[in-house]
């Protein structure tokens, strides 16, 4: 039980929270989409929400560094251990703390 629904008794939405750590595509603005083939996005990795800027702060190896945006697309779901996913982090130098699995 949350404190809020202690207080007032009433249940919290929480369907705005995000997984910690899950994939997610940061997309371009739309005045910097070409018209080919060009990816409209890229791949990075759900760190937290930021206040100042307001957005989402994502970590994009590509960059090797955080981004933060509004335009986001999660994946948020429950990787296998011996999927891509895990492989990615590792093959960075990333901000995530892996469990051995």
């Amino acid at each position: 039980m949350s404190p809020i629904e202690f207080i007032t008794g009433q249940i919290p939405n929480l369907s705005h929270f995000r997984v910690w750590g899950s994939k997610c595509f940061v997309l371009e603005p739309r005045g910097e989409h070409r018209k080919d083939w060009h990816p409209k996005s890229v791949v990075g990795f759900f760190l937290k929400l930021s206040v100042e800027p307001i957005g989402y702060e994502v970590w994009v190896p590509e960059l090797q560094g955080v981004v933060t945006a509004v335009n986001v697309v999660f994946d948020e779901s429950i990787p296998d251990p011996g999927l891509e996913y895990h492989e990615s982090l590792e093959r960075h130098d990333s901000p995530f703390s892996l469990p051995k699995w």
